[in-house]
């Protein structure tokens, strides 16, 4: 869903649902906004790889805190139980 809207500087991009507000002002084209939702998206999709390649994959972060023995004790156990049942 495409909004139109005028925001002041430093108002975040997004509105309360986390839908992305596009302002190319009050006499935008529905093909000027489709052509901005593109670019956007593909920024988007180019910094997400970004993204993954800078993080450990969320099975390694998750790794990192049972071995850390920094899960909460609930976590800690739930992971054990897995690890006893089909070790390595």
């Amino acid at each position: 869903m495409r909004k139109l809207v005028t925001a002041p500087d430093g108002v975040s991009p997004f509105d309360k649902e986390g839908v992305a507000l596009i302002n190319l002002g009050e006499n935008a084209t529905e093909e000027e906004l489709a052509i901005e939702e593109t670019r956007l998206v593909q920024e988007w999709e180019d910094a997400q790889y970004q993204r993954e390649r800078v993080y450990p994959s969320i099975g390694d972060q998750l790794d990192m805190i049972f071995h850390a023995g920094k899960g909460g004790d609930e976590f800690q156990v739930a992971i054990q139980a897995v690890k006893d049942k089909y070790p390595k």
